[in-house]
């Protein structure tokens, strides 16, 4: 990891600033969180507390429109699973136990545009998703008005943006390895085309790493 940082920073100090109008980017990202009890260190494991596993598959593209700013068209995909519960205890053989164990399976589509500042190998995406949708089967404690609980979360228009940080280090002339920083947050107000129960909305936001190729012709 060390060793890659070390490349991006001096790709990122030494590379000319990109003069190809059109770049094309492919990304994929993961997540695994765990937290588990246990009586001691090296016990028995039993269920964990929290387990949220996610995998991400990203692409975008980029038409330069100056030198440092660049037009950006973007898809972001999720999916994976997310399981939580309080510590109930431990059973005979020492291993934990939890109740309630609430969760389940999620994917999430994005896309939309946005804008692109780079200078030399380093980039800032800041979008818009212009079409969002998150499937939770995981999240029953948020039905909409008439009581479903299975549809689709839609954010609220003005609150569902996107922003990454990222560099580049030239492989070949038309390819390069990029990495970058994603953040997101939206708000969801409603499911299945209703609104959420109770006028409420429910807020997201999180980061995560991508790794993948760029390839610009």
């Amino acid at each position: 990891m060390r060793t890659l940082l070390a490349m991006l920073v001096v790709g990122a100090a030494a590379a000319p600033a990109a003069a190809e109008p059109v770049r094309i980017d492919g990304s994929l990202g993961f997540t695994n969180i765990q937290q588990q009890a246990k009586v001691e260190v090296g016990a028995a494991r039993g269920e964990r507390l929290v387990e949220h596993t996610a995998v991400t598959v990203s692409g975008t593209g980029a038409y330069q429109l100056h030198r440092h700013l660049a037009a950006v068209a973007f898809v972001d995909v999720d999916a994976g699973t997310r399981r939580a519960g309080e510590l109930a205890g431990f059973d005979a053989q020492g291993r934990a136990t939890i109740d309630p164990a609430v969760g389940g399976s999620f994917a999430e589509v994005w896309a939309g545009v946005g804008l692109r500042a780079q200078y030399k190998a380093a980039f800032l995406d800041v979008g818009y998703a212009a079409f969002a949708r998150r499937w939770d089967g995981g999240r029953d404690d948020l039905p909409n008005t008439a009581g479903a609980t299975d549809g689709a979360f839609a954010p609220i228009l003005s609150v569902r943006w996107a922003a990454a940080l990222g560099a580049a280090v030239r492989i070949t002339d038309q390819l390069d390895l990029a990495v970058r920083l994603q953040w997101r947050i939206r708000y969801y107000d409603e499911r299945g085309g209703a609104p959420l129960a109770g006028g409420v909305v429910h807020g997201t936001q999180e980061f995560r790493p991508l790794i993948g190729l760029a390839w610009h012709p």
